[in-house]
């Protein structure tokens, strides 16, 4: 990862902070999706199996995407920087 992505609650990567390492790796790219992220962020919360951690690499998101992603501090997320999306995340 270049210096230039920024990474907030990378406490949660591995289960740092917590005790803990997660069997699974849920990631979840997204470019301007907040809408649909923010259900899906709701539909892991509400799975039966709870050994895993939420990845969210947000491309360049213009739409509050990171807004939303500083509310959920339960959620890992990487942002790539830019003025439009990138392409490669998805």
């Amino acid at each position: 990862m270049s210096a230039s992505h920024q990474v907030h609650n990378a406490g949660a990567i591995g289960g740092e902070g917590h005790g803990h390492t997660h069997r699974v790796s849920v990631i979840v790219p997204t470019h301007n999706g907040a809408d649909m992220l923010a259900e899906c962020l709701e539909a892991l919360g509400r799975q039966s199996y709870h050994d895993f951690e939420t990845i969210v690499v947000d491309d360049a998101s213009t739409d509050g995407t990171g807004k939303l992603l500083s509310r959920t501090p339960d959620v890992v997320a990487l942002h790539i920087p830019g003025s439009k999306g990138h392409g490669f995340v998805a």
